[in-house]
């Protein structure tokens, strides 16, 4: 099924935060944003493999989402940090596990590490995350965090999948 734009508040929201309109058509729910289309879903929750699937089920080439430009993850911080949601977590496509202390995003590529993409932690001193060792192995955006990324467990069962597919 092809959403039409404005087919609810949360695409509304969408568009205006992430997209300028209707450029191209993208499955129920999912906005147009810079060729992309993306779903921020605040309701459905689980671990990382289980949100994975759940964007996988979606539609055919969709999966977590992973950040090929600064521009998208700009703009995905600001839309969360803005929102009326309280602190959640989403996960995106990014997994060192594996692989310790290599992060890859689901399509193989590399993910930038450090400024301005993941979060600092000042609590005991500046750490830059990723932090968690062998036992934080999956991306998210934390909103205790700002929505900057952090190294989460991926058994962590609360965290909210942001869909995308091109």
């Amino acid at each position: 099924m092809v959403a039409s734009c404005g087919s609810s508040y949360f695409t509304l929201f969408l568009v205006l935060i992430l997209g300028t309109g209707c450029e191209m058509s993208c499955v129920d729910h999912f906005m147009y944003y810079n060729g992309d289309c993306v779903l921020v879903d605040p309701i459905t929750y689980g671990t990382w493999s289980d949100m994975r699937a759940y964007c996988q089920s979606l539609h055919s080439t969709a999966d977590l989402i992973t950040f090929p430009s600064i521009a998208m993850f700009e703009y995905l911080v600001q839309y969360l940090n803005n929102n009326e949601w309280p602190n959640l977590v989403f996960w995106v496509g990014g997994t060192d596990e594996g692989h310790e202390g290599i992060w890859s995003y689901v399509d193989g590529t590399l993910m930038p590490m450090g400024a301005p993409y993941w979060a600092l932690n000042n609590c005991d001193g500046i750490i830059i995350q990723p932090d968690g060792n062998t036992k934080q192995n999956c991306a998210a955006l934390d909103g205790d965090s700002f929505y900057y990324m952090t190294d989460k467990e991926c058994e962590y069962q609360h965290g909210h999948p942001i869909c995308y597919y091109d």
